[in-house]
């Protein structure tokens, strides 16, 4: 277990019920990037490929996804380092582990499905090669492997941030534990360094990214440094202090994000989804 992450990333119980499942996964599938869409389509693949009950591995995985499990062909085994996120996912999944990613405790060729959401980014850069390992390792042939992933940029709002290293360090690394952010080039390097092939990656937040995620970064000391991060900031926090207006918020910003995100250099992202195969 680890004290930082100890109840850091997990909801509780109160917040897994189905009204909030509802608003959540409408939120997720309708609003600014179609997270859950895109694992969708992996998972319909995996069911093409088997015919089989899908076996799946959330790595990282907090209180559990709900989605995964209202899906009766997955079994799915979650792993994580917070105590009170693994209670809550017991409940959502089949098993649930206290583990790290660098050292699964699995047999090799377990799993047709290895996943995360924001877990990679948190790997300090000289541990990731045991993880990409381990996830390899533990894949079945031909198995699939999708992550979403918190990227570094040179350009954009998050480049600009770094003109006061004390403020980046504290609200863009610390906060959340971010030690691993790396250029999404490099991320997609190091998957193909270890036999990865690669079926698909995108990169977002280039022009518009998630509601909350502005006024998390900037709501703070950042706001006396430019008159436009004060106003975007505070407007974001506005629009964004529950998940009804946090999805609403982001229905609004899709047509946007459809528009003008593609024509923005992948530079300026700050975000990756990246999918593989196993050779």
């Amino acid at each position: 277990m680890d004290e930082f992450y100890e109840g850091k990333f997990g909801a509780t119980k109160t917040e897994v019920n189905f009204l909030r499942r509802r608003i959540v996964r409408i939120y997720l599938k309708a609003s600014v990037f179609g997270i859950r869409t895109k694992h969708e389509k992996y998972y319909r693949k995996l069911k093409l490929l088997d015919g089989n009950q899908i076996k799946v591995l959330d790595l990282g995985c907090g209180a559990g996804n709900p989605d995964l499990k209202l899906k009766k062909d997955c079994y799915v085994v979650g792993i994580d380092l917070s105590l009170s996120s693994l209670l809550n996912a017991r409940e959502v999944y089949d098993e649930v582990y206290g583990a790290s990613a660098s050292l699964l405790p699995f047999p090799s060729n377990t799993f047709d499905c290895v996943c995360s959401f924001d877990l990679i980014e948190h790997i300090p850069v000289n541990q990731k090669d045991d993880v990409l390992k381990e996830i390899y390792r533990v894949m079945k042939p031909g198995g699939l492997s999708f992550h979403y992933i918190a990227v570094d940029s040179p350009k954009g709002y998050s480049n600009w941030a770094k003109r006061y290293p004390e403020l980046y360090k504290k609200y863009f690394i610390e906060r959340d534990g971010h030690f691993g952010l790396e250029y999404y080039k490099n991320t997609l390097d190091r998957f193909k360094e270890h036999g990865f092939s690669l079926l698909e990656y995108r990169v977002l937040a280039k022009f518009i990214i998630l509601p909350g995620a502005l006024s998390k970064r900037f709501n703070n000391e950042f706001k006396t440094k430019h008159v436009g991060i004060k106003i975007a900031a505070t407007f974001d926090a506005l629009l964004s202090h529950n998940v009804q207006t946090k999805a609403i918020w982001g229905m609004i910003l899709k047509p946007f994000q459809i528009v003008f995100e593609p024509l923005i250099p992948d530079c300026y992202g700050g975000l990756l989804f990246v999918a593989h195969k196993k050779k």
